[in-house]
């Protein structure tokens, strides 16, 4: 009994990580806006808003 409820688990976790992926056109937008955020943070001269945005955030 205890397998068959690993194995469903499993399947749960795995059917509900494939709903939530994102598309590669969705990701290529995210990381265009982040350049043009981080670029113009650069030459500002604000390292606050560089860091944020190129340091992984740990919560």
């Amino acid at each position: 009994m205890t397998k068959i409820k690993g194995t469903i688990i499993m399947l749960l976790l795995f059917c509900s990580s494939i709903s939530f992926a994102q598309s590669k056109s969705e990701l290529k937008e995210y990381a265009l806006r982040d350049t043009k955020i981080t670029s113009q943070a650069t030459l500002k001269i604000d390292f606050d808003t560089v860091l944020n945005y190129i340091l992984i955030q740990v919560y």
